[in-house]
């Protein structure tokens, strides 16, 4: 799948989903998996490579309308996308597209705080920095907001992590804006954050649902087209390799099991249907 600017829609019940394009950053194929020989990961990723070896990764934020309420899931690259010189940060510009503006959103739910997932939630004004989405409640897993405003934490991962958390989230405390939650939450009807630990200590997903429909954003607990195939596959920037491939796992059947469309930052939409210890994504 490549980096779009065309939005993907789809409903749930009367819950409407958007799939919003905040571009794309390029990765080297041995950044897919740690656990697995480089040549054969460049045979997986076949076509998909450019003349550098890298294939394009697409940043998929969602946008949702449900129960009068507009709830943003992660935030994007923002600003840090001119820094490290990928085609991202275009959140913003796919929010004006569909006809929303930051002071619409009501609600943020971050999934996790990797740099892609929350570039984009301050920016500087008149010298300052202050949230992107000044009126919003932001909900992040307890765990999570903990391990990320902990200089412990922070002290013990690369710069390229624990640079962007320093900045990106002091403002959201400051603001009064930050809401961290310990259990299964409904910030609107039929709007559910989950706990889905692994790829950080309280990375969390998204449930949708209405009736017997459903919808799942696994957020970054499928990094990949090649997850789906390969649940196994982790790579080194997975906090927590063997609980990240339990709850990739429980995820999987879950969605396989209730036909749920499955979605996330860098995948589908699709169901996924489950092949002996594989699983396939059919694409919407």
């Amino acid at each position: 799948m490549t980096a779009t600017d065309q939005p993907r829609r789809f409903s749930i019940g009367p819950i409407e989903c958007e799939l919003l394009s905040d571009g794309g950053a390029h990765y080297a194929a041995d950044m897919l998996a740690a656990n697995v020989p480089v040549a054969r990961l460049r045979e997986a990723l076949g076509g998909r490579l450019d003349e550098q070896g890298r294939f394009l990764a697409p940043y998929s934020p969602l946008l949702i309308r449900a129960a009068g309420k507009l709830i943003l899931v992660d935030s994007g690259l923002g600003e840090l996308a001119q820094t490290v010189g990928e085609p991202a940060g275009r959140l913003l510009r796919s929010l004006k597209s569909v006809g929303v503006t930051p002071a619409d959103i009501q609600i943020v739910l971050l999934t996790h705080c990797h740099p892609d997932h929350i570039g984009g939630l301050t920016e500087i004004r008149s010298g300052e920095r202050v949230p992107v989405f000044s009126t919003a409640r932001h909900y992040i897993w307890q765990t999570e907001w903990d391990f990320w405003t902990s200089e412990e934490s922070l002290g013990r991962l690369p710069d390229l992590l624990a640079a962007p958390a320093r900045v990106q989230l002091p403002p959201l405390r400051a603001a009064g804006l930050i809401e961290p939650i310990g259990s299964e939450t409904e910030v609107a009807r039929g709007v559910h954050l989950l706990p889905a630990p692994g790829h950080t200590p309280g990375h969390a997903v998204v449930s949708i649902r209405s009736g017997n429909d459903s919808a799942l954003y696994a957020g970054d607990a499928v990094l990949d087209q090649l997850n789906f195939e390969h649940p196994e596959w982790y790579t080194l920037f997975d906090a927590l390799p063997e609980v990240m491939i339990a709850t990739r796992r429980r995820l999987l059947e879950m969605a396989s099991r209730e036909g749920s469309i499955f979605t996330g930052f860098h995948v589908g939409p699709g169901r996924v249907s489950r092949h002996g210890p594989a699983f396939h994504l059919e694409p919407l």
